[in-house]
């Protein structure tokens, strides 16, 4: 039985430890990362008793059992959410202000030089043969030009620095990745009943903390503590840590702003799930401020193309005509850095002031064989073999190009930072009208008379041609007629012009609620010639963006994956050869599923795939079959290290695949998924409408479908027809062509 000083003692000591504990909150209370203790206590029970006795029901005391921490989870993820918002809108707002001190300063904008250059112009006019105002219009000319040079050239450099800074926001979150894992590895190793110490407990929050503020992240905790870091809020985002093992970020530039990326196992995995913290707002300022660097590029040139255009159309001092006020350096093409052929392109221009400084894009279609043009909507506007049209200027193309090679034109980038004003002579301002009307000296009148230029009247009552029909040869932008007539006329002064009568391509269409859209899975459809076959395609969002959670807002992101060839039908990897190891150079073994007798025959030419487990940069895969047309045809194909290469040429057949050597692993040969190019056909998509074109054969009855939450979405089809007649006749009615 205790004694009654034992007890006591018990309890002192207890409420020292607790006393202790409120005095460790006190001293901590601005300690960065410090979680409140609190002390929990629990009775000392007496004895149990026995067979001849009762157990002590009076116990021996108090003690403390554990030193807690205060921690709440949601309350946690809550503050990093919210965190992770702040910091995304906090590097956005400073950036925007940043971007706004350099095109909107007080008195030295764009607009102030703008206006300054027009209002010396309106000096020149106003006094036309006096040269004073006319050496004021070339300083401002000067001037304004320097202006668009200086806005260009900080804007580059901001992005510059949005960009080098996000590189350096990536370094130091990984930091504190990599720093997690290593707390992960403490507190495993902590002991079996997870009771690890308070520090490195309120050390691990402070550290996903500090990582939240650059990307906002989901946290899932084990029994010992260890965490596991998502990206994004849904908890089904891509794993950045995973207990001992970090899978670091990278950033890098594309065409469209930032992408960010995975690295793991010695691959790169964009991902789409940074989705807030300062990485958030620095890739929306990057984006914005490409943007307005774009912007200014397309400002000074139609500003320069519009005011070279109006000078042209005035006779100088010299009574010559006006020549250009403005010059720059502009209109570049680059290839997408994913091209894998060595083409090139070049662009002819033929009346710059027709040219629109807005960016295209332009792919190759290898199936039709054709190059398509596409705007920044993604709208198609022109196609060619190897020459392609658009207002003011034509583009060609040269060098044997594969499916997906693309090239973009942007005719007005870099335009702002190379603007110059040319003139130098204060007499080659071309201020005076070509023609004037003037009074005669001997006019005893106060009369006075005007002239303008007037357009001559032709009577015409259909619209113009290019009002009409767009400048395509692509079926997609085609325009469609219910009845025959005459359908506009063509200008006068058109120098030449090409018009094409093309066939109904079979089409197939898609209407689906914002819901189905979401959740669609797969397309199925069939054809009737030239193969009596079904496709489906793979379509649901994860196929695109593997790992991440998400859903499709608009069919024409089906579209754009589709034409792109993301979104195919299944591959099969081992389908012609499976996996074996060679001993020396020879063939593989042609044995996989899609094989018969050692050949393998496809419905539809096929690209072939070779994958490696080992290192096979030194080897060469020969494969030997037919093309599309039955024509035999080979192609080398370069072994890679664990990982898998293709054919760049479509093969009908395959008969052989040889090796010029021993493997570094097993070796497996198969087929790609089919691409929607593959068959000739085209998507295009506006919301819930998607429709897919067919430029070859024929389609069955079997209705398409499109299949969501496991329900199927039935399409419709529109069949093959025939092309018009086209006849062009004079305004008198003289027949000339058609």
């Amino acid at each position: 039985m205790p004694g009654l000083f034992d007890v006591g003692k018990s309890a002192l000591q207890s409420y020292r430890q607790q006393l202790a504990v409120t005095g460790q909150n006190i001293a901590n209370i601005n300690t960065d990362g410090y979680k409140r203790r609190e002390a929990a206590l629990e009775e000392i029970s007496g004895s149990q008793g026995g067979i001849t006795s009762i157990s002590n029901q009076a116990g021996l005391g108090v003690r403390v059992q554990e030193i807690r921490r205060a921690f709440d989870a949601y309350v946690i993820d809550r503050s990093r959410s919210a965190s992770a918002n702040f910091e995304a809108s906090d590097a956005l707002l400073n950036k925007l202000s940043e971007l706004e001190d350099i095109i909107l300063p007080q008195d030295s904008n764009l607009g102030i030089f703008i206006g300054h250059f027009f209002n010396s112009l309106q000096e020149v006019a106003a006094s036309p043969g006096d040269i004073s105002p006319r050496v004021v219009a070339i300083e401002t000319g000067k001037s304004l030009a320097e202006s668009f040079k200086q806005t260009s050239s900080v804007v580059s450099q901001l992005q510059d620095g949005v960009f080098k800074q996000t590189e350096q926001s990536v370094s130091a979150a990984n930091v504190l990745l990599k720093e997690l894992t290593q707390i992960n590895a403490a507190l495993m190793s902590s002991g079996q009943t997870g009771s690890a110490a308070n520090s490195l407990l309120d050390t691990r929050d402070r550290v996903i903390d500090e990582i939240s503020k650059f990307v906002e992240i989901t946290t899932e905790l084990d029994s010992r503590g260890a965490a596991s870091l998502r990206l994004g809020n849904s908890g089904n985002g891509p794993l950045v840590v995973d207990n001992e093992r970090v899978i670091p970020l990278s950033v890098a530039q594309n065409f469209d702003g930032l992408q960010f990326s995975l690295y793991s196992e010695g691959n790169y995995a964009p991902t789409s799930q940074v989705i807030n913290g300062s990485l958030k707002g620095l890739s929306d300022s990057y984006t914005l401020i490409k943007k307005t660097y774009s912007d200014i590029d397309e400002m000074a040139f139609a500003f320069a193309t519009q005011v070279n255009q109006q000078h042209k159309l005035g006779l100088d001092l010299n009574n010559e005509s006006g020549k250009d006020l403005f010059s720059s350096g502009g209109f570049t093409i680059t290839q997408n850095p994913t091209n894998i052929t060595n083409i090139s392109a070049e662009a002819i221009i033929t009346d710059l002031a027709a040219v629109s400084p807005k960016p295209i894009s332009i792919v190759y279609d290898k199936e039709a064989n054709l190059w398509r043009a596409f705007d920044e909507n993604k709208l198609p506007i022109s196609s060619g073999k190897n020459s392609l049209l658009f207002s003011g200027f034509e583009v060609k193309v040269s060098g044997n190009a594969s499916n997906g090679d693309e090239f973009y034109v942007s005719p007005s980038a870099g335009y702002s930072k190379n603007l110059e004003f040319i003139v130098t002579k204060p007499e080659s301002i071309a201020a005076a009208s070509r023609k004037m009307i003037y009074a005669d000296n001997a006019n005893s009148s106060t009369a006075d008379i005007t002239a303008k230029k007037i357009q001559s009247d032709y009577n015409i009552n259909i619209p113009k041609i290019s009002d009409v029909l767009t400048n395509s040869l692509s079926a997609i932008s085609a325009s469609e007629f219910y009845k025959a007539g005459a359908i506009g006329y063509v200008p006068k002064n058109a120098s030449a012009i090409e018009l094409v009568s093309l066939e109904q391509q079979p089409q197939i269409k898609f209407s689906l609620t914002d819901a189905q859209l979401r959740n669609a899975s797969t397309l199925s459809f069939s054809t009737a010639t030239p193969n009596n076959k079904t496709y489906q395609f793979n379509i649901g969002y994860s196929n695109v963006f593997q790992g991440e959670t998400g859903n499709w807002i608009d069919s024409s992101q089906i579209a754009k994956y589709l034409n792109q060839g993301i979104l195919t039908t299944t591959p099969d990897s081992d389908g012609i050869s499976v996996a074996a190891s060679l001993s020396s150079a020879g063939n593989l073994t042609l044995g996989g599923a899609l094989t018969s007798s050692g050949t393998a025959t496809f419905t539809d030419a096929r690209t072939i795939s070779i994958s490696s487990t080992g290192n096979d940069t030194s080897r060469s895969f020969t494969i030997i079959g037919t093309d599309a047309n039955g024509n035999a045809q080979t192609e080398q194909v370069k072994g890679t290290n664990a990982s898998t290469n293709f054919s760049t040429k479509l093969f009908k057949t395959v008969t052989s695949v040889t090796s010029d050597g021993s493997s570094g692993g097993n070796v497996s040969v198969g087929v790609l998924g089919i691409r929607l190019s593959d068959l000739g056909g085209y998507a295009s998509g506006n919301s819930g409408n998607l429709s897919l074109a067919l430029s070859e054969g024929t389609l069955s009855a079997t209705p398409p479908q499109i299949v969501s939450s496991g329900s199927a979405v039935t399409g419709s089809i529109l069949s093959r027809s025939s092309a018009s007649n086209i006849q062009v006749f004079t305004k008198e009615g003289r027949h000339i062509a058609g």
